[in-house]
């Protein structure tokens, strides 16, 4: 369970099959359909101090989902809301 709840542990054991299933459906009706993923958000203020949970984490893909490092038919929306659980971490930060 905790390499599931891990940072990038879920994208790659929930959302990356997931992921993938549905890419090989849109590419089934068109070549030319682009698919647009995204990562859990993994709170950067959970786990404040502790050092393996704090911060930014790297995302749990090594590529798109069903795809290749370059694809032309990807597109990665990465975001977070560091101040979401944790105001003090955009305090330190000087983040939004």
């Amino acid at each position: 369970m905790f390499q599931t709840l891990a940072p990038g542990g879920f994208d790659s054991r929930k959302l990356a099959p997931l992921y993938d299933k549905i890419y090989k459906r849109l590419q089934a009706v068109s070549k030319d359909n682009i698919m647009w993923f995204e990562p859990c958000q993994f709170p950067d203020g959970l786990g404040v101090g502790v050092p393996f949970l704090s911060g930014v984490t790297n995302a749990g893909f090594s590529v798109p989902p069903g795809g290749k490092i370059g694809s032309a038919t990807h597109i990665m929306n990465e975001h977070s809301y560091c101040c979401q659980l944790e105001p003090a971490v955009c305090a330190a930060t000087g983040e939004p």
